[in-house]
């Protein structure tokens, strides 16, 4: 990475000249080593194994479709494009089953599913390290600096957490995000095109991790940085003139961005638009859950006060995460915004954060006066951040976003910015958040390097030192008031606590531990200081050491969220798995034993179907059908050829049969369940859906052998004589079925599996429509004798997304192949 001394020295404030071993690649590689190395050692016990890494979403719903996707593209050589494993079926691209169209997916064609989850994991997080010094390295800050906000981002708790989550998605993206960051710096500084067609190769990556929420708060990021930029060449040249090209550059990345993440935008948005249970929107409540609350924004200082996992006593369901950058980071950038403001900026700040809090706590009108003078204060600390003000105004944006429904303002953000009525979590959006402090913490590192003996060493040692005296005084009074603090904490910010104040008790001491940990490496932090500024020690190996705090600040933290187990220890088949599993027969099973492991996508591992199970993007015309209880009606297990409920409980009634009992579970076989296929001659035509549900659910209905469709199928009159007739499954898989039929009249193909529009229906090679039936269900008109039927899944949106996503990323490579030839080429004659 080639940065030129003017460059370095420009962008952190020191006059003297660059030292020689700064511009050079050595630094560079230095730190990619460094990074690595760092790396390793933390993820030694899954790299130099064959263990896997845990996640609570991976085990077993994410293993379970990536393994569905890497049988399905080394057996077929395609990808898969509809998942018959859960849920009745469901597309597999369209709702999203995670990364499958993220290049990196690629290694599961190389790696077993448990090693390749991981491995990609890790890869990511020293990615995510790598592409924020790269950024800190454009934006003129030395390598130790860089290196140091490199390695605060790669390993602080919010993106390490993630792996214990099982929500690699979000991790992806929040290891790609300062390396669009690096592109869109580089493009703004010099409004070259190739950086803008780079930024546009990032987007499009950021796109293809399937995580369409975390892709937007990216562009959020992004979007507030061009407009920071064109704000400040405003300033520069009280004109408008110079915003043409920036802005035209900064669409066109964007522009190639969606065109190459088109394949996997595009199915989403339209299935999520048209298809899913969040058609339409969500409502406000589902929109604002899984907030950050008052507990948990002070648990971004000190992790362990509301704590995480088995710990944890906030008001959200459960804590498995943490958002939290790290102390390190949070000082660090705090030492870079102090140095630019003046006191009266830095108070009005500090005020600002207790109204922010107040606010939360607060209700009604009192909540509003809160938040606006809450605003206000940070408008004013923002314009006299000066170059640091994108990174402060993106920290409290975030932090507004991340609280939900306990501003007001989250109300403004729902019903004005796109697609927020689609999302939920709004904690997720601390992504940026932990950009923009890591930023912070280069800054202010890349200051203290540079400070020495100067008046502002000395101003950065005695900010150091007065905030240890303050952390000792309230450590002092934490420890001395626990009950007071315990008792406000409940009736003044958390009246609903409840039973969880035990936890809260129970946890008090980890907390005060916490608080002294912190104060510990605030003080490593002010030594460090003091040796640059008394010239014990060169300014980089200060840095240095701070980079090394750093890491003792949230390896402890990120420890709790990394943990191992053997592939085998979740994949097990037990006698009632085996004797399922050596079912030659089609259909599907449903689990109810209470097991959220179990009953949520376990049994697909072994290539079982069930009725049931678990996906955040679904049919919602299954939601529909089974809502209220429905799935364990007997008429619709019947239909949705359920053959064995796998139980803890007895099952009543005369249809089931125990076919095996291990005490804690029970086999239960469904003697009169309905084949996956069969040809129907009587049929009821009822347009209206709900009229149709009712129907289908009357006790005196003959759902074995009356359909219920939407409209008459042409040339076909309803037989009332004829017995419904198996058809033969000839092959049947997630692209393509094909059936055989044999009737002596004309009569309706039924398939036991989710109607969706995608699917295509020939018969005999001919053309056939497919009619939505039972509310739910598909069928297919057929004539009389005996025909081959053939359903085969085609998605129109993402071929027209493959299409563009093609000759978008022929732009993007081929773009940099060219960069990169033409840059080689200059090398010799610039060495000569």
């Amino acid at each position: 990475m080639r940065v030129d001394s003017k460059r370095v020295n420009a962008g952190n404030g020191s006059g003297k000249p660059g030292r020689a071993w700064e511009t050079g690649w050595r630094p560079d590689l230095v730190a990619v080593c460094v990074l690595a190395l760092l790396t390793v050692i933390f993820f030694r016990r899954f790299v130099f194994s064959d263990l896997m890494l845990f996640g609570t979403d991976t085990v077993p719903t994410g293993y379970m479709a990536r393994k569905v996707y890497a049988e399905f593209l080394t057996g077929h050589g395609v990808i898969p494009l509809w998942n018959p494993y859960i849920l009745g079926g469901l597309p597999f691209i369209d709702a999203l089953h995670g990364d499958a169209l993220y290049p990196a997916s690629l290694m599961n064609l190389f790696l077993s599913v448990h090693r390749f989850i991981g491995i990609k994991l890790v890869v990511h997080v020293f990615v995510a390290g790598l592409c924020m010094y790269a950024f800190l390295r454009v934006r003129g800050l030395r390598h130790m600096a860089s290196l140091v906000g490199g390695v605060g981002y790669a390993f602080a708790p919010y993106l390490v957490s993630l792996i214990y989550a099982g929500h690699d998605g979000k991790l992806y993206v929040t290891a790609l995000l300062p390396l669009a960051f690096t592109c869109l710096a580089r493009g703004l500084g010099t409004l070259k095109a190739f950086y803008f067609v780079m930024l546009g190769g990032v987007v499009g990556l950021i796109l293809l991790t399937s995580h369409v929420q975390m892709a937007a708060y990216a562009l959020w990021g992004l979007g507030l940085y061009l407009i920071i930029h064109l704000i400040g060449v405003w300033r520069r040249d009280r004109s408008f003139r110079a915003w043409g090209r920036p802005i035209l550059l900064f669409a066109a990345g964007v522009f190639i961005g969606f065109a190459l993440g088109l394949v996997q935008f595009l199915p989403a948005y339209l299935y999520t638009s048209a298809f899913s249970p969040r058609a339409g929107g969500v409502s406000y409540e589902y929109a604002t859950s899984w907030s950050l609350h008052p507990e948990e924004i002070v648990s971004l200082v000190i992790p362990q006060f509301v704590h995480y996992l088995d710990a944890y006593w906030g008001r959200n369901p459960f804590k498995l995460n943490c958002e939290a950058p790290g102390i390190l980071l949070l000082l660090l950038g705090s030492v870079a915004l102090c140095l630019r403001w003046g006191r009266r900026a830095a108070a009005v700040f500090l005020v600002s954060v207790v109204l922010f809090f107040l606010s939360m706590a607060s209700t009604g009108a009192v909540r509003m006066v809160f938040t606006l003078l809450a605003v206000g204060g940070f408008v004013y600390s923002i314009a006299r951040a000066r170059d640091l003000a994108f990174y402060l105004l993106v920290s409290v944006f975030a932090l507004f976003y991340a609280v939900g429904a306990h501003t007001p303002l989250y109300r403004v953000f729902f019903e004005v910015i796109p697609g927020v009525k689609f999302f939920r979590a709004p904690s997720t959006i601390m992504m940026l958040f932990l950009f923009a402090t890591a930023a912070l913490a280069g800054f202010g590192a890349d200051r203290i390097q540079s400070a020495g003996r100067s008046p502002e060493g000395q101003r950065i040692l005695r900010f150091l030192v007065w905030g240890v005296g303050a952390g000792v005084v309230l450590l002092a009074v934490l420890a001395v008031g626990r009950e007071v603090l315990v008792n406000a904490w409940e009736w003044g910010v958390f009246p609903e606590m409840g039973g969880r104040r035990g936890i809260l008790e129970a946890n008090y001491p980890a907390f005060l531990k916490g608080v002294g940990i912190a104060l510990l490496l605030a003080a490593g932090a002010a030594l460090c200081v003091w040796l640059v500024s008394t010239k014990k020690v060169r300014p980089a190996w200060g840095v240095g050491g701070l980079g090394i705090l750093t890491i003792a600040s949230v390896w402890p933290v990120d420890g709790d969220f990394v943990q191992t187990l053997r592939v085998e220890e979740f994949v097990v088949r037990d006698p009632i798995t085996h004797r399922m599993t050596e079912d030659p027969d089609l259909f599907r099973v449903l689990p109810v034993t209470g097991n959220r492991a179990y009953d949520r996508n376990y049994l697909p591992i072994f290539g079982l179907q069930t009725v049931n199970g678990f996906h955040d993007n679904r049919l919602r015309i299954f939601d529909e059908f089974t809502a209220d209880g429905r799935l364990l009606n007997g008429r619709v297990l019947d239909l949705y050829n359920t053959k064995y409920v796998v139980t803890t409980r007895p099952v009543a009634g005369e249809t089931f049969e125990l076919l095996e009992d291990l005490g804690r579970k029970r086999l239960y076989l469904n003697r009169m369940v309905l084949p996956r296929a069969f040809l129907a001659f009587n049929f009821e035509v009822i347009p209206d859906g709900a009229r149709a549900l009712e129907r289908l659910m009357d006790p005196d209905f003959d759902y074995r052998s009356i359909l219920i469709l939407e409209e008459a199928p042409p040339g076909l009159r309803p037989d009332g004589s004829r017995l419904p007739i198996p058809a033969e499954v000839l092959a049947y898989g997630a692209n393509e079925i094909r059936i055989r039929t044999r009737g002596e009249t004309p009569g309706l193909l039924f398939i036991g599996d989710n109607y969706f529009p995608y699917w295509r229906a020939r018969v005999d090679g001919a053309p056939a429509r497919i009619l939505r039936c039972d509310y739910a269900f598909r069928a297919v008109p057929v004539p009389g004798g005996t025909h081959e039927v053939v359903l085969t899944y085609r998605s129109n949106p993402l071929l027209a997304g493959a299409g563009v996503s093609g000759a978008a990323g022929v732009l993007v490579l081929g773009w940099l192949v060219v960069h990169l030839v033409r840059r080689a080429s200059r090398r010799p004659r610039d060495n000569a």
